[in-house]
């Protein structure tokens, strides 16, 4: 009965909830804060209470007990926290409801123009996690075409055995004997040559075989132009079609699931659906090929999608004979495929023991554990999860190996040591030395050669880089926290903040950008900047020495070093990002000031900086395309996704769907998933730019009303005078009457209310 009650409870947070988070407006903020106070006075204390009545009496009950207690006070607190957040935000959003009313007019008249809405995804019971995953996967263009291929595959495939299975002019002369078959021979030969079945399995039932098939037709009725009205779709049919089975999974939308998990369970029934479409063959089964290295970039350099990736052999295991012509496959079967390089080695001697590649369908970002983060940017997240770990105390069989030498060699020139024992050293030594001179060394020769007494441990490090980027580039941001205090999971809700424009040059380390030796940057183009910076400071020193010690020599060499970090990390933020200017304005001035002193040093740091450049990559910034958000706790919640499809940002919450503007998107809390996507032309032709739009609606001004000075005044500390402030905006427009600039608003003064509607978000920290 308890049990009963106690997930009643749940649903009911739950349903009110996901309503809560779609119906929010700043016009309707005082009935759902009466809803939020009344759930939360009907839940916290009655879930408490049933746990209290279990009277608990075994200490490992009454620890339990003190456990719930805790949740009990942390929930009370996280409530009035949410509350109030949600309040300051509404009284904020009172001050920008006119300008986002224009901006959403504006970009709805944009979106009718070229289709209307997009599809809605029915919630059958807690399936808004699915629903916003399918959502994400129709705005990637690379995906749908992907499933349009694949199912163009499926009807080459059945022509293909419909023609085989058609009798031959020979094999029907032999039945001549039997008027009976002749008829039917030739009633099934005219039914192939139509390209159907005499059988119940025609083309369209076999498509309906294949999830692919499925999930294609869901993204296409999602993308339909349906104009000004609204569409809806069931998911249940589609899930029906998965191979892994709700069942065995628990994705029958009864409980909560993790939208990171349903992902990758799609990702994995395209892959088998796939392979049963193109089965692969005993070549492709090989996992290396002969190649040379100029094929091999021949290769790589026509690779634009789905096709075998290759890397030189010598990178991942250079004890292969023939390594300088052999390389290693893989193949990407989704657009939603990448690769992914780690390397670990010895920074003694450099051992790696080859690199690591890995083909991976998106990749999964910790937040930081410290809690008084209440935002972080993506740059932060992508560099940390490139960033070198350093492993202390770890034993390297290289460097085991020659400290092993190295106390023979100095027993042999011992005279206590027996003559029988030196011939034994001699032996031994040999044998390691044969090893030493291999590229790696093998674990079992390590095992067999080393002593158990004579051992050396040193640091060894290990660093990840994305090799090759997915066409549809998907990127987890994982919220799960243990707290300490309580002994549970639960969710960090710290903001992310993350643009438009994704440039991966500084996260991707490509196979001819890699380093071998583990004592050296990973990535050959971060040598190259550290040397080119050396060289700048070269160059200072070589100057007078007056000038060395000036305020302004110093300042430029701190810049420097700045740049260095900022650039062989990837780490800034709006204030580096401003500095980096500056930075690159004094290494200008540096090097004009001292081209006729050093011209060498010049033409050296010229060089340095064309190697540089020729490893940046333009096609690898990536755009925007979904965005899969949470509301709620860590055990429940809501899913809502917005996507970008025909120029339109739309918000999505199951059957919900409703244009919202670029800020909007990039200000939400609660960020899941991220996706990302290469360029696409069919993009291009609706990009548009929302001043030109504006002006070119002559009402588009009419609605705005908005005082960008009292949007200054809002504070986050607290509610302020509404009123006060819609008076004093009366007064300055009334005394300024005769002005252009109050009549309308500036560019200028439009990005500073975005700015501060997103610093506000930022500092709240949902």
């Amino acid at each position: 009965m308890l049990s009963f009650i106690e997930s009643l409870l749940d649903y009911i947070k739950i349903d009110l909830a996901k309503h809560y988070s779609s119906s929010f407006t700043p016009d309707n903020f005082q009935f759902f804060l009466v809803i939020g106070a009344s759930l939360f006075f009907l839940y916290t204390p009655t879930k408490f209470l049933l746990y209290a009545v279990q009277k608990p009496t075994k200490r490992k009950d009454r620890r339990n007990y003190s456990r719930y207690l805790t949740r009990f006070a942390n929930t009370i607190f996280n409530a009035l926290d949410y509350l109030k957040e949600n309040y300051l935000m509404s009284m904020y959003s009172k001050r920008t409801k006119s300008f986002q009313k224009s901006n959403l007019r504006i970009l709805g008249k944009h979106a009718m123009k070229h289709g209307g809405n997009v599809g809605g995804l029915i919630n059958d019971g807690n399936t808004c996690f699915m629903n916003c995953v399918i959502q994400s996967l129709a705005s990637s263009n690379d995906f749908v075409e992907y499933l349009d291929e694949r199912v163009r595959c499926i009807s080459d495939n059945y022509t293909e055995t419909s023609q085989n299975d058609t009798p031959t002019a020979n094999e029907e002369s032999n039945d001549s004997d039997n008027n009976t078959d002749e008829k039917s021979s030739a009633s099934g030969s005219l039914f192939n040559r139509l390209g159907l079945s005499s059988s119940s399995n025609s083309l369209s039932e076999e498509k309906k075989k294949h999830f692919i098939y499925s999930l294609s037709m869901m993204l296409t009725k999602l993308n339909s132009k349906h104009g000004n009205t609204n569409s809806d779709y069931n998911l249940a049919p589609l899930a029906k079609k998965m191979s892994n089975g709700f069942e065995k999974h628990s994705f029958l939308g009864y409980n909560q699931e993790d939208a990171q998990e349903f992902f990758q369970l799609v990702l994995s029934n395209i892959e088998k659906d796939s392979k049963t479409i193109t089965p692969e063959t005993s070549d492709n089964k090989e996992k290396t090929v002969s190649l040379t290295r100029d094929d091999l970039d021949k290769l790589n350099s026509n690779v634009d999608g789905l096709s075998n990736f290759y890397i030189p052999a010598i990178q991942i295991d250079p004890s292969l004979e023939n390594v300088d012509q052999t390389a290693f496959k893989y193949k990407f079967l989704t657009p939603a495929d990448g690769l992914t390089v780690e390397r670990i080695g010895c920074l003694k001697c450099g051992e790696t023991g080859g690199l690591r590649y890995s083909v991976s369908s998106g990749l999964s970002l910790s937040l930081p554990e410290n809690s008084s983060y209440k935002s972080i940017e993506l740059d932060s997240l992508l560099s940390n999860y490139i960033s070198e770990e350093i492993i202390e105390g770890v034993e390297c069989d290289r460097c085991s190996l020659e400290y092993v030498v190295e106390f023979l060699t100095k027993e042999l020139e011992s005279e206590n040591t027996p003559e029988f024992l030196k011939t034994k050293y001699l032996e031994r030594i040999d044998a390691i030395k044969k090893e030493l001179a291999k590229p790696i060394i093998s674990d079992e020769v390590a095992k067999i050669n080393k002593s158990k007494n004579i051992r050396e441990k040193g640091k060894k490090s290990k660093q990840a880089y994305i090799s090759k980027p997915s066409a549809y580039l998907s990127l987890h941001i994982n919220r799960s926290v243990f707290d300490y205090s309580t002994g549970y999971i639960r969710k960090n809700n710290c903001s992310i903040d993350f643009p438009t424009k994704l440039d991966l040059n500084k996260y991707v380390a490509s196979y001819d950008d890699v380093n071998l030796d583990a004592r050296l940057s990973m990535r050959k183009q971060d040598d190259l900047i550290k040397a080119k910076y050396e060289a700048m400071g070269h160059k200072l020193v070589g100057e007078d020495l007056d000038d060395v010690h000036s305020p302004s020599a110093t300042e430029s060499l701190k810049s420097s070093e700045s740049e260095i970090f900022e650039e062989t990390t990837g780490i800034a933020d709006s204030v580096s990002d401003i500095e980096d200017i500056k930075v690159d304005d004094e290494a200008k001035q540096m090097k004009q000031g001292s081209n006729n002193s050093n011209p060498s040093s010049s033409s050296k740091i010229e060089e340095l900086e064309q190697q540089i450049s020729s490893f940046y990559k333009p096609e690898l910034v990536y755009n925007l395309k979904a965005v899969i958000v949470h509301y709620g706790t860590h055990n429940y919640g809501h899913y809502i996704a917005f996507r970008k499809y025909r120029g339109t940002w739309w918000r999505i919450s199951d059957e919900t769907v409703e244009v919202v503007d670029e800020q909007q998107v990039l200000s939400t809390p609660g960020v899941f998933m991220l996706f990302y996507e290469k360029p696409n032309e069919k993009d291009s032709q609706y990009e548009f730019d929302l001043e030109s739009l504006d002006n070119d609606d002559p009402e588009s001004h009419l609605d705005v009303e908005i005082d960008p000075q009292a949007l200054q005044r809002v504070k986050l500390d607290g509610p302020s005078d509404t009123s006060s402030c819609e008076s004093d905006s009366d007064s300055d427009n009334d005394s300024d009457n005769d002005s252009e600039s109050d009549d309308e608003i500036t560019e200028a003064e439009k990005l500073e209310a975005e700015k501060e509607q997103s610093m506000a978000i930022a500092t709240i920290g949902i």
